[in-house]
């Protein structure tokens, strides 16, 4: 063998071995893929200051875990009763985070600062569960406890993220402007707890709180309270707390909106009814209630003055609120304003039948001028017609609604159909022409379902309601203890009663001011499926 040879193998090898060792020296670590996923939660292994800690005077709190953590909106998270005066800032470590208080805390007081799930491990995303610190600014721990559940009351069903808060009682506490001294947000089961409270007296409130600033807004949030204040010298349990929209805001005018043909007062609550009263009777022109918080006038004359009003509405409370009104169309221009359509909509499902009495609702989206029964057709089995006279027709008061009832003799098919030119507008339009086919109810497709309310007080009126699971809508109501709800779809339905007091056959929302509780209300504690021909009876609900 030459040196020649020898000396290019040996350059040749040398060459492998430093691609090799450049190959091997850039490679990049890569954690192995297709493993079981990291479920483990961060642990907590050091505060400062210690849990439990007394006499604590510093201003600064720090939380170190077991592995590299993330922290996810802290300021909305983290929950620090009593509520501190001044504000924080937190630095963010590799394993934890330390807050820095501008203020001192109060003397005497015990603390509590509770992370709910704002801490997660920077891997996966598991939660660190239970992180609560507690610590004291006098020499003991408080260590009352406060707990129980809060539902909605319309649903029955838990209320999830609900702020429960403890005020100091007072004769002269107003939830709008004062904040809770000790507060706590429900679980998915509906269920708070509150510990570390001082003994003394307080008023236990839940609020809806949507704009997190612990304050109560009546307009939009919920509300449920414990009538009598807590004397607390020992721990409370199973406080059942129901919470409602009291609807206890003023009525009052939000807007008004004008165009050539039509003026609008848009109110900030439902109007239930109305009146109105033109100032002088010549410029009376048509109004209607549309969406149910607005009230529209039509510019039927076509006038350009001022008109005059004096109106009157009602809420669903009973509550009056009148107002003078001046009613001001806008000038036209060259090209005419466009109307608003003309329409009908049948206030039936589209799979609606009939029973012995033909039962039709027809709403529109305007008021009506003119009807000519005419040309509204009712035909049995597509052959025989039946004679509509005017008495079968009833109107509400302001011509939007029209209900029909007629006896059928031979119950099969109906037809029902307006014709072109049947019913006109305010507005001298006329709708397009409508026909439909409905069928006969067949015993067979349909089932019952009844039952007693047993309520230990006689004389206490109920409401009994039946609801659709799916829908949530209420599909019939009895104002009787023994209620029979008949001619049902195969489905899956509540029962929900209303224990009306006062008995006027709808359900009356508390007055969080006086600390007046709602109706109560009361769920048949299963639901009912109902199949086709069944009859289901001795659904019984007792009230306590």
């Amino acid at each position: 063998m030459t040196r020649g040879f020898l000396f290019k193998h040996m350059k040749n090898s040398l060459i492998y071995i430093i691609v090799v060792l450049i190959i091997n020296a850039c490679a990049q670590p890569v954690a192995p893929t297709g493993g079981k996923r990291d479920k483990i939660l961060p642990k907590l292994v050091r505060t400062y200051p210690l849990n439990q800690t007394t006499s604590f005077k510093e201003k600064k709190v720090e939380l170190e875990f077991d592995e590299y953590v993330t922290i996810d909106n802290l300021p909305q998270k983290l929950l620090i009763t009593p509520a501190i005066e001044g504000l924080y800032t937190q630095k963010i470590n590799p394993k934890g985070l330390t807050i820095l208080f501008d203020k001192e805390f109060k003397n005497d007081v015990t603390y509590s600062l509770n992370f709910r799930d704002a801490i997660k491990d920077a891997s996966e995303g598991n939660v660190a569960k239970n992180v609560r610190l507690v610590f004291s600014t006098g020499k003991m721990i408080d260590s009352l406890k406060v707990e129980g559940q809060v539902k909605n009351i319309q649903t029955g069903k838990s209320a999830l993220d609900i702020l429960v808060g403890l005020y100091v009682y007072s004769d002269t506490l107003n939830i709008k402007k004062e904040k809770p001294y000790y507060f706590i947000k429900t679980d998915s089961a509906g269920k708070f707890q509150l510990n570390n409270i001082k003994s003394g007296k307080y008023q236990i409130i839940a609020l809806g709180d949507a704009n997190s600033n612990l304050l109560y807004n009546p307009e939009n949030e919920n509300i449920g309270f414990e009538k009598d204040a807590l004397d607390l010298k020992e721990n409370k349990t199973d406080l059942a707390i129901n919470i409602f929209l009291a609807d206890g805001i003023k009525q009052k005018i939000l807007k008004t909106r004008n165009s050539v043909n039509y003026y609008y007062i848009d109110y900030l609550k439902g109007v239930m009814d109305f009146k109105v009263d033109f100032e002088n009777k010549k410029d009376s022109i048509p109004y209607i209630i549309s969406e149910n918080k607005t009230l529209k006038f039509y510019n039927t004359q076509k006038t350009n003055d001022t008109l005059k009003v004096k109106i009157e509405v009602i809420d669903s409370l009973g509550n009056k609120f009148s107002h003078d009104q001046k009613l001001k169309f806008r000038v036209p221009t060259k090209k005419e304003a466009v109307k608003e359509a003309f329409e009908v909509s049948p206030n039936v499902d589209d799979d609606f039948e009939y029973l012995k009495e033909f039962e039709y609702k027809l709403k529109f989206t305007k008021p009506v001028a003119f009807l000519d029964i005419s040309k509204i057709k009712l035909t049995e089995d597509t052959l025989r017609k039946v004679e509509l006279k005017t008495e079968d027709y009833k109107w509400n008061p302001n011509k939007t609604e029209l209900e029909i009832k007629k006896s059928i003799k031979f119950n099969r098919v109906i037809t029902f159909e307006i014709q072109k030119g049947a019913i006109q507008s305010i507005e001298k339009d006329t709708l397009k022409p409508f026909e439909k086919e409905y069928k006969l109810k067949e015993v067979e497709n349909y089932g019952t379902i009844a039952g007693e309310v047993k309520t230990k007080n006689p004389k206490t009126g109920v409401v009994v309601q039946l609801i659709d699971k799916n829908s949530k809508k209420v599909i019939q109501e009895q104002f009787t203890r023994v209620y029979n709800f008949e001619w049902l779809k195969t489905g899956v339905y509540q029962i929900r009663v209303i224990e009306d007091l006062n008995n006027n056959k709808k359900w009356d929302t508390g007055i969080p001011e006086k600390y007046i509780q709602p109706e109560r209300i009361v769920f048949y504690p299963d639901e009912i499926v109902l199949k086709s021909n069944f009859d289901l009876v001795g659904n019984d609900i007792e009230i306590d």
